[in-house]
């Protein structure tokens, strides 16, 4: 883990790695995604702003030779 005190207003940015996750089994999919409607998550925006969150697509890994499909 690394940690850096940015100048610009004293924010600690923070590099490190997830290395346990635990998650409720509704909430995994068979590929081993996590399909976050199904968890009903919440999440947050700024410091005093939440919403619910609504699946809108799940599509495939951008490749540049290759359009997005639908999965």
């Amino acid at each position: 883990m690394e940690h850096q005190t940015l100048t610009v207003n004293g924010t600690v940015l923070v590099v490190g790695a997830i290395e346990h996750v635990f998650i409720a089994e509704k909430g995994l999919r068979e590929d081993g995604s996590i399909d976050l409607q199904a968890l009903e998550t919440v999440t947050v925006s700024g410091l005093d702003e939440y919403y619910t969150g609504q699946r809108l697509a799940r599509l495939s890994y951008p490749k540049p030779d290759r359009p997005l499909s639908v999965i």
